[in-house]
């Protein structure tokens, strides 16, 4: 019983400003991996246009890789339930994830 009491007292958590913010992380994660993988093949000396371009196209495939499952998941959970409270965390994305009772009205972001 306790349990249900603190997580009707947690802030609600909107799954899709949680979902925006997984997917800008894989974005970061991406185009970081891919910097470095191009970085370390040039220093090597023999990296070819075609294969910076093949490591590009495996960098992209990186976000949707990263999103799918928590993306999943946030599709099927409840708006401010425990997995969407969950995810906000994994993904630190409490603090701009949360809806206040006095939030901006729609669109106004």
């Amino acid at each position: 019983a306790l349990e249900r009491s603190d997580a009707r007292s947690e802030p609600r958590v909107d799954p899709d400003r949680v979902r925006r913010r997984l997917r800008r992380r894989a974005e970061r994660i991406e185009r970081r991996e891919v910097a470095e993988a191009v970085s370390k093949l040039e220093s090597r000396g023999d990296l070819t246009d075609e294969q910076r371009g093949t490591v590009r196209r495996l960098g992209a495939a990186l976000p949707r890789r990263i999103t799918s499952r928590p993306d999943a998941a946030l599709e099927r959970a409840s708006r401010g339930g425990a997995t969407v409270r969950a995810l906000a965390r994994l993904f630190d994305a409490e603090g701009e994830a949360t809806t206040a009772s006095d939030e901006r009205s729609p669109g106004s972001e």
